[in-house]
């Protein structure tokens, strides 16, 4: 890992109807199409995911950030990794340009990405540390991506999220989504793939009772940061992050439905006391102990579609009490003592700023400085 942060190579990952690299712009025509096996009718013609990034044929191979798995759906290509992308009706296809150069550099910032008015749906880069861990599994002889947890990013290489979701992986087969929305759309722009380097659980987690449930990912090389995908504040342990501000409970939902885009939902933190209260009454455990290094939820608005349940990994976030609209990583998503129909009890979460030494620890051993997750100062007038 002694390539981290400084002279990293960045693969070129071009992806052209012709063999050249990282530039250039090709034309769609017959002779080209010809080396494809076509499909839907003609209308389509079989391609990688990555040469088919925004729903259609990519022509120019522009921009095209990491390489993506497939969800199991081959379409009638019948090939792993390849789906039936739709011909451009114009010579060129222009995909999304995934560079942003303004972006504030801040981490717990969303950009200008416009807040979502809806109680549960985000907007897209609504909270761009957002990301989402799967395994690479195989079913006869395909190879799919299956949704694990969420996650959150404090690094531009390094994730964090629940040791549960990944004790029991192979560091070899897991990947990590950056700039993903909804998990059951193969064709969104600006997603960013990478494959984990090392994983590093807690020492002292305890599989039975969740305790210290928290794990580091170390990824294989950097993700490109910008308002696609930004990286999370870490709170100091003095600092009242939580204690008066708006917090939201960020991830995915773990049960399989046609979309299943990013949600949010407005919580605000427990008192210990109240959660050891809610547990013992929920689980019949009259001598509970609630941990000090977790934290609980409630939820501040009633819904009646409220999600059946949100993925373990999911980040509790807080904003900051200093600078509205900078968002700081309270909590990891541990477990839930509800069901879909009792969504009044508590959510669990491993308190992050427990471990911040861990955490601190862990980034120097790895030669990041963990000021790259703080806020720069703010000045007072």
């Amino acid at each position: 890992m002694n390539q981290w942060k400084e002279g990293r190579p960045r693969s070129c990952i071009a992806v052209l109807l012709l063999s050249i690299a990282c530039a250039g712009v090709v034309l769609a025509n017959e002779d080209i199409l010809a080396g494809f096996t076509r499909c839907n009718s003609n209308a389509g013609i079989c391609m990688t995911l990555e040469q088919c990034p925004n729903g259609q044929a990519n022509v120019d191979g522009e921009d095209i950030l990491a390489p993506r798995l497939g969800d199991g759906d081959f379409d009638e290509c019948n090939q792993y990794g390849r789906v039936c992308c739709p011909i451009p009706t114009d010579s060129v296809t222009e995909t999304p340009d995934c560079e942003d150069e303004d972006w504030s550099q801040q981490c717990g910032e969303k950009a200008d990405v416009e807040e979502s008015m809806d109680l549960v749906q985000t907007n897209r880069w609504e909270f761009p540390w957002s990301v989402a861990v799967f395994s690479i599994i195989e079913i006869g002889n395909r190879r799919m991506n299956q949704f694990l947890c969420g996650g959150s990013v404090i690094e531009d290489g390094i994730v964090v999220t629940a040791a549960k979701c990944v004790r029991n992986e192979k560091n070899s087969t897991l990947r990590v989504q950056f700039g993903k929305w909804d998990l059951t759309d193969r064709t969104e722009q600006c997603v960013q793939e990478l494959s984990v380097e090392e994983i590093v659980i807690h020492p002292k987690f305890v599989p039975s009772s969740r305790q210290h449930n928290i794990a580091l990912l170390f990824l294989d090389d950097n993700a490109r940061l910008g308002r696609w995908v930004n990286r999370v504040c870490l709170p100091e342990p003095q600092q009242n992050v939580g204690s008066t501000e708006l917090c939201y409970i960020v991830g995915w939902n773990t049960i399989p439905k046609s979309s299943n885009p990013l949600f949010k939902l407005r919580v605000e933190l427990q008192n210990p006391r109240d959660c050891e209260s809610a547990i013992r009454r929920h689980a019949s455990l009259p001598n509970f102990k609630f941990p000090a290094e977790n934290t609980c939820t409630a939820y501040l608005d009633e819904l009646k579609n409220h999600p059946c349940a949100r993925a373990e990994g999911s980040g509790l976030i807080c904003e900051s009490p200093d600078r509205r609209g900078q968002f700081f990583l309270v909590g990891i998503a541990s477990y839930a003592l509800r069901i879909c129909q009792n969504v009044t009890e508590v959510n669990v979460f491993v308190s992050i700023k427990p471990y911040k030494q861990w955490i601190d620890k862990h980034m120097k051993e790895h030669s990041v400085q963990p000021s790259f997750y703080h806020p720069d100062p703010v000045v007072r007038h």
